[in-house]
């Protein structure tokens, strides 16, 4: 069981990350130095895969839907001179993508790396109400989620001067004509789905000269983020605890494949609930299987992907999208 969890141990002091540890609603795997992680899921592996900028030295930035504020320290961390941060930032911890966050994650971050980053309690729709411009604007996961995306670009069209990104994982097929397609229900999160030829005509209308589309692996992605956190089961109620080390219980709970994020000591964290102990439970992970590893290794990611969307009769794709002045 302990080579489950190898990859998200953390061997060091874990008690000067006590207030990080305390808080069990993490998004991000924000990186501290010494081998230390906020205990997210989502890591830096996404920026790289994502295709975005390698060096942003003297740039201004703005991360819409910024949570737990991953994207923006990277910004920061590639030079960019100032950066803000805007989410729909409220008290409650456990929140949905278009009602809002916790600030409370960010503001953690920023106190232990020391970083300038500011964040802001902001609804996309008014960031024309910040009154100044950015040089580069990214958002990441937003456009999805939101009910009007007319506005949206334009909106974040106009506090942009030099350099647009949006990065979303539901993108339909390019074709000739623009579209915008209805797909929201009742267990569907979703909104509205564009196709890559209605992305390029809306930026282009707003002022916007050049449109690059750079796909994305998403199942690298995925893979990478499933692999290297275990799920655990237990078959009765088991004690959860505030931090690694807390003797006082503060909740059962009696998990079925419940993810876990990290590892300190004989304690781990799982997802949305806080730490237990490693012997109450048993754990699993995943493996993709052999046959397609070796023909992604053989193939390259661009032949299994088309030949997946194919075989399942997938339409959509995801992009990273940078529009230019």
């Amino acid at each position: 069981m302990k080579d489950h969890f190898s990859k998200i141990e953390f061997g060091g002091n874990a008690k000067e990350f006590e207030e990080i540890l305390n808080y069990h609603h993490w998004r991000h795997r924000i990186p501290f130095g010494n081998g230390f992680v906020t205990p997210g899921y989502l890591s830096d592996d996404y920026w790289t895969l994502s295709h975005f900028p390698t060096d942003l030295r003297n740039k201004t930035f703005l991360d819409i839907g910024s949570n737990d504020g991953i994207n923006s320290f990277h910004a920061e961390r590639i030079g960019a001179r100032e950066v803000l941060g805007i989410d729909l930032y409220q008290d409650r911890e456990q929140l949905l993508h278009t009602v809002g966050w916790t600030d409370r994650g960010c503001r953690l971050a920023k106190q232990a790396l020391n970083s300038n980053v500011e964040f802001q309690s902001l609804s996309a729709y008014n960031i024309h109400e910040l009154g100044r411009q950015f040089d580069v604007v990214l958002m990441a996961d937003v456009m999805n989620w939101l009910p009007d995306l007319p506005t949206l670009i334009e909106r974040a069209s106009s506090v942009c001067s030099d350099t647009l990104i949006i990065r979303d994982g539901l993108i339909r097929k390019k074709e000739s004509l623009p579209y915008l397609q209805y797909v929201h229900s009742p267990t569907y999160d979703l909104m509205f789905l564009p196709n890559a030829k209605f992305m390029e005509v809306i930026l282009k209308q707003n002022g916007f000269k050049t449109v690059e589309f750079h796909k994305i692996h998403v199942d690298r992605l995925f893979e990478d983020w499933v692999m290297n956190f275990p799920l655990v089961t237990a078959t009765r109620d088991i004690p959860v605890f505030q931090n690694p080390w807390s003797t006082e219980e503060i909740a059962s709970v009696k998990p079925v494949q419940g993810q876990v994020l990290s590892k300190v000591g004989n304690r781990i964290l799982l997802r949305g609930n806080g730490w237990i102990n490693v012997d109450d439970v048993t754990s699993e992970t995943f493996r993709p299987r052999g046959l397609f590893s070796l023909a992604r290794k053989v193939f390259g990611d661009d032949v299994i992907v088309k030949l997946k969307r194919k075989v399942f009769r997938q339409i959509d794709a995801s992009y990273t999208i940078f529009a230019r002045r």
